[in-house]
């Protein structure tokens, strides 16, 4: 729903909104650090999507793009419960791209010579020469990987004091080398009825993230992308054991030898941590105090080998970086809340109340190179600093909110909510935003006529309509957008200062309007249910830069101009085939949920359209969706010469910039999923099945695999269909040096249908008896094994159609894999034991 600003949900821990922006100052790709990966999944009790607009209103500022209401786990009434869960398992790579062997690349690149009467003809070696090389860059690469999970948790408590606490250790290998990460967790919940009116709730979660990175995506440094692209004819090693590169004519740096001698390891720990106090004024008020924090400390160390072959790091003998990144949210909330019952009819609920929260983001970095010796890696052994710098900045927000909800019969409700949100990220002029929304439900299935008509409900066990309309606001932007900045500069050896940004004082909130229509529907006592919800969602006052004149001394500015919407539908529909008429008999449930969303830019700056994205093919337009593919239409290959044929939109006899149109969207048509859960006698098994429709995707890859030979990279087999004779029919282009041929123009050649249908999830488990737990001891016991991403059908032919090679660092370059390492198969094994 946002351009520029954030378009990630708010994730919401045990009432706390938590940092979740990646703060990481190293860039590898689109390999982002997000901060919510250092919550264990395990000690999750249950995830809420909130969407509609009467839900996420009650959040204001944050609520634009729905709201994940996260609650761990908490303790019970009874004798101390101790479970210890794991798993072990091994992860792979499904696929790999079909490339040429060294026989084939030589004689392609050397055709490709002879097709532009090129003095390079044999420039790629000589047949029967260097063509018997044959290496398998992407074998050496990508390996099996295990991975392993180890968990411990207690909980018990009085009818006064209960506590939750576990343990967790998370370890993962990559299925390309040099890629690892580990996670260890630890997470205290108490709660504390101190007296029969005071209530205590406390959760402390600390978390240590180990994070390996290695270069890929958008990089010419990368493992997996140089396996890809470097020459299949060229040996990994010399003869000496030490690693080929650039001097020996690879196209680019040995991705083996980045993937062996370089690292780069990102080291997080976190406290996430809240204090909440209930205290029951009178009966059915009660008074509600919060005090949270989420504290956030990332520390990185890169270190690039001088033994890279034809890399920068070699010509200055060797790179170490290191960064230090401290995030800090501290939050304090207070809210009264009333409810009260009148009679039978009347059912009343208020709330009401504030909250404050601090924000600041602190970084250090420093670069050092000539290291000397391959076994000192860190900055203090570098005999040069060669760039340093540091910042803090920071952000504070205020809200008011309330929110009420009236019930007449258990049939009509009615509720609604009043935010105000003000926000240091925007000027004097506009730094409150006020956000209201109301909500209406009918319980039909309530109605006298109706449960007399039907039978008192043995057919429609529920059924109630809903509708919901409600403003919400943005305010993900820079801390300091709104105002002029300066930066140091030095002139001559001499201190000074230059202006970086233009102040914009009545900046203001991104809001957006949504309205809600929708019925929850239950029949035969619960065995269908079907949920169904139309929305529309519209996005004003976007936060874009605004272009000016140049003479300004400034190419733009920050300004809300723009608009965006979203409207769909989403059908979810569970049933329960088979009810168990015992405790272990069988029972056969299933879910399949589906949806469709329509995204079109609406309004923009004097309707300008503009490019982002790889290559800049995706288009922000006036009645296109956000991203939309923007490239020359290709029309196929002339039989006659082996050349592309591409549309030529204005009819100007030339093929350039001019005649690009929109050729794809990113956005998907369907998107669902459907889950079957079988359980018989201790037996289960469920599966998930996952997928799109109608979305195309920007093989960035085949830009370079697949352009002809305008360049030295390996390419795919595909191009053994290449045009080679007059009168050859082919999509193919003929081979060629200088990109006569019109093979690696930026087309619609390159974009894929992106449709797919993946079997993401399968387990297969059994539950012992109860009755021989207790002989034993015991409580619980269940073994298992499960595979994730087992099996893809797609039409698409690179590695993965689930993947964005910027990760979420874009809302515009959406829909585009670049050499991207493709999702793993794993599969484990796993025990739970409770005692």
């Amino acid at each position: 729903s946002s351009v520029s600003a954030g378009n990630q949900p708010l994730y919401v821990v045990d009432g706390v909104p938590v940092i979740s922006d990646d703060i990481s100052q190293f860039g590898y790709g689109g390999q982002d650090v997000t901060a919510v990966t250092g919550l264990s999944p395990s000690d999750i009790a249950s995830v809420d999507v909130l969407k509609d607009a009467a839900a996420i209103a009650i959040y204001g500022s944050r609520g634009a793009n729905g709201v994940v209401m996260i609650t761990t786990k908490r303790g019970s009434f009874g004798r101390p419960q101790i479970t210890f869960s794991t798993y072990i398992g091994t992860q792979d790579v499904i696929k790999q791209l079909e490339l040429l062997n060294g026989t084939e690349y030589v004689t392609f690149m050397n055709e490709a010579a002879l097709n532009d009467d090129s003095t390079d003809v044999n420039a790629f070696g000589e047949l029967g020469v260097a063509d018997s090389v044959n290496t398998d860059w992407q074998g050496a690469v990508l390996r099996s990987a295990p991975i392993r999970n180890y968990e411990l948790t207690m909980s018990g408590g009085t009818e006064r004091f209960r506590y939750f606490i576990s343990g967790n250790y998370f370890d993962q290998i990559g299925t390309v080398i040099g890629s690892q990460y580990d996670r260890a967790n630890a997470r205290f919940n108490l709660d504390f009825n101190v007296t029969d009116r005071l209530f205590l709730q406390t959760s402390l979660a600390l978390s240590r993230e180990s994070n390996f990175r290695i270069e890929n995506d958008n990089t010419i440094r990368g493992v997996l992308s140089n396996a890809i692209a470097d020459q299949p004819n060229i040996p990994i090693r010399r003869s000496d054991g030490s690693f080929t590169g650039i001097s020996d004519g690879l196209a680019y740096v040995n991705g083996v030898a980045v993937g062996t001698l370089n690292h780069g390891e990102g080291l997080t720990y976190r406290a996430l941590g809240n204090l909440r106090a209930e205290y029951e004024l009178v009966p059915g008020f009660r008074l509600n105090g919060r005090v949270g924090a989420d504290i956030l400390n990332l520390r990185e160390d890169q270190y690039r080998s001088p033994l890279i072959d034809g890399g920068y790091e070699q010509s200055v003998g060797g790179i170490a970086q290191s960064a230090y990144n401290l995030g800090t949210r501290y939050i304090a909330e207070g809210y009264g809340t009333f409810q009260q019952v009148f009679g039978e009819r009347h059912d009343v609920t208020l709330t009401a109340g504030a909250s404050a929260e601090r924000n600041a983001l602190e970084w250090n970095y420093i670069r050092g190179v000539g290291l000397g010796d391959e076994y000192f890696q860190y900055v203090n052994n570098a005999s040069t600093i060669e760039d340093y710098g540091g910042s803090l900045t920071k952000n504070n927000l205020i809200s008011f909110f309330s929110r009420g909800t009236y019930i007449l019969n258990n049939r009509y409700i009615v509720s609604g909510s009043l935010r105000a949100d003000g926000s240091s990220r925007f000027g004097p002029n506009n730094k409150y935003g006020v956000f209201p929304a109301v909500g209406l439900a009918w319980r039909i299935s309530e109605e006298p006529f109706l449960r007399s008509f039907l039978g008192a409900g043995h057919l429609i066990s529920d059924f109630k309509l809903r509708g919901s309309y409600g403003l919400t606001g943005n305010q993900e932007i820079g801390n300091y957008t709104w105002q002029d900045v300066w930066g140091s500069v030095s002139y001559a050896g001499r201190p000074g200062l230059t202006p970086s940004q233009l102040a914009n004082p009545g900046l203001s909130w991104e809001s957006t309007r949504q309205t809600d229509i929708g019925f929850d529907l239950a029949l035969f006592g619960g065995r269908v249910s079907l949920v169904a919800d139309y929305y529309d969602k519209v996005t004003n006052d976007l936060l874009l830069g605004r272009p000016l004149p140049l003479s300004s001394g400034f190419s733009s500015v920050i300004d809300n101009v723009g608009q965006v919407r979203n409207n769909g539908i989403e059908f979810l529909l569970q049933t329960v085939i088979v009810r168990p008429n015992m405790p272990r008999g069988f029972r056969w449930e299933t879910s399949f949920n589906i949806s469709h969303n329509k995204n079109e830019v609406t309004a923009l700056y004097d309707d300008q359209p503009f490019n982002d994205g790889r290559r800049d093919i995706n288009r922000v337009e006036v009645g296109q969706p956000l991203g939309a593919f923007h490239t020359l239409r290709f029309l196929g290959v002339d039989p006659a010469t082996g050349d592309a044929m591409y549309e030529d939109v204005n009819g100007d006899g030339e093929i350039n910039a001019d005649d690009r149109q929109i050729v794809g969207s990113p956005h998907p048509d369907f998107t669902g999923g459907f889950t079957n859960t079988v359980a018989w006698h201790g037996l289960d098994l469920s599966v998930f099945v996952l997928f799109t429709s109608g979305n195309e995707v920007f093989n960035a890859t085949r830009t370079f695999a697949d352009d002809g030979g305008a360049s030295d990279d390996n390419k795919l087999r595909s191009v053994l269909a290449r045009w080679q004779h007059p009168g050859d029919v082919t999509d193919v282009p003929r081979a060629s040096l200088d990109g006569s041929s019109g093979a690696d123009l930026i087309s619609s050649r390159f974009i894929e249908d992106g449709s797919f249908l993946r079997l993401k999830t399968i387990t297969i488990g059994y539950t012992l008896p109860e009755r021989y737990l207790r002989r034993l001891g015991g409580r619980s016991a269940r073994i298992y094994v499960s595979g994730q991403n087992l099996l893809l059908f797609t039409n698409y032919s690179g590695l993965d159609p689930e993947v964005n090679y910027s990760g979420s660092g874009s809302n515009v370059g959406l829909g585009t894999e670049f050499y991207t390492v493709p999702q793993p198969r794993t599969l484990l094994i796993g025990l739970s034991l409770g005692l």
